[in-house]
């Protein structure tokens, strides 16, 4: 496979995740989704100054998304080194860290749904609808509002789109996992399912501690 450089992969997924999210909060979460979610909580002066500070706040929030999740993709690409480490399977950090940012680009899918969702086939929508709204998941088999946070959380994280993330890194790393692509699967799904119970486990336990 033809080397690619991870950084102006990693910078190509983050615009692409700014423009979708911009789009996002244009076409679905607009300001009169906000104020007729909190209409009933705040006057409606203390709304529209929530509202200020946080299109204020926007470019701000733009550049902490840019760090907080270049850094979840890094640790990731640490965790699956680890994991391959573990199982006697010596991948390149690099190569490593180019499929997981190649990976990501599966959850863009999941911003285009919700955009295309609300803003063509559910037109009449709410703040909750919209956050309780998991395509392709587990939990958008169920009920939310019989679930807990602690409950919701791992169901709505169970998703086709996890599925996808581990078939991209199996492809993309298939030479140094496996001499088949169904070898590289199952050395990749392993791996990740062991970060994600990790990670599952710890977020629940916060959530129940906070709940």
């Amino acid at each position: 496979m033809k080397k690619l450089n991870p950084l102006v992969l990693l910078g190509a997924l983050l615009i692409s995740f700014l423009f979708l999210h911009s789009t996002f909060e244009w076409l679905v979460l607009s300001d009169d989704v906000y104020f007729d979610f909190y209409i009933d909580r705040l006057s409606y002066d203390r709304i529209a100054q929530k509202l200020q500070k946080k299109h204020e706040q926007k470019w701000l929030s733009a550049g902490v998304f840019l760090v907080v999740y270049s850094v979840r993709i890094l640790f990731l690409a640490l965790a699956f080194s680890a994991a391959f480490f573990a199982w006697n399977k010596l991948v390149d950090f690099k190569d490593v860290f180019t499929a997981c940012v190649l990976a990501e680009s599966v959850f863009l899918v999941r911003v285009f749904i919700k955009i295309v969702w609300f803003s063509m086939l559910d037109t009449s929508y709410n703040y909750n609808d919209v956050i309780n709204f998991h395509p392709l998941s587990v939990l958008g088999l169920m009920n939310t509002g019989e679930l807990e946070p602690w409950q919701a959380y791992p169901l709505s994280v169970f998703s086709f789109f996890e599925i996808g993330y581990v078939v991209l890194i199996a492809v993309v790393l298939r030479e140094h996992l496996g001499s088949t692509l169904s070898a590289a699967l199952r050395v990749a799904a392993t791996a990740y399912a062991s970060i994600m119970l990790l990670w599952l486990l710890l977020a629940t336990f916060l959530l129940v501690i906070n709940s």
